[in-house]
This record gives C-alpha cells, structure tokens and sequence, in this order.
C-alpha cells in the first residue's frame, strides 16, 4: 500500500471551493497548526474534508472531530476511531498528552 501524497494547494481549493464561505487564510492558519501540533497527513486528509461536509462547520472544528468524534450527535466514538486512538503513543490517553 503507498503512502498519501502531500497535496496542501489542492486540499485548500477543495475546501475553499466546497465550502465558499471558509476564507482560505482561515483553512491555511489550521492547517499550519495541525502540522505543527504534529498531525499526520493521511488524518488530515480524511477529517479536514469530513469536517467541511458538515453544514454551519467552520475550518477550527477538524480539531474538535478528532478530540472528540460525534460530539455534536452524541453518539459513541466508533470503533475505527477507537482503534485509531489506541494506536498512538500512550493508548490516546489524552491525560498523556495534554496537548491534545
């Protein structure tokens, strides 16, 4: 299986033209912090996009879905989010990192 290409200019004109009220400068600055909070690519790709099919989302909240996934429905974390979780150091405990 290959690796994810980077593509940063053409995620933010996806999101910017799927989304025509986010502001470009808004998707770079949360870009630019996901990168720098050390996000992995493939995770930003599957939730940046995710986010922005939500109606009334704004770019701040990709954060949020991966804080704390269906916030919003209430309903449970699912199971690939689980997994995903525990695959990071500590379990995902996020009292491990309290950075997330």
């Amino acid at each position: 299986m290959s690796e994810a290409r980077r593509a940063e200019r053409q995620l933010i004109e996806l999101l910017t033209r799927t989304r025509r009220d986010w502001k470009e400068r808004d998707v770079r600055q949360v870009l630019a912090h996901l990168q720098h909070t050390g996000w992995p690519w493939e995770r930003i790709l599957r939730l940046f996009p995710a986010t922005a099919a939500d109606t009334g989302s704004r770019p701040g909240d990709v954060i949020g879905a991966w804080r704390h996934p269906n916030e919003q429905s209430g309903t449970a974390p699912t199971s690939e989010y689980r997994a995903a979780r525990a695959q990071l150091p500590g379990g995902g405990d996020p009292r491990a990192h309290p950075q997330w």
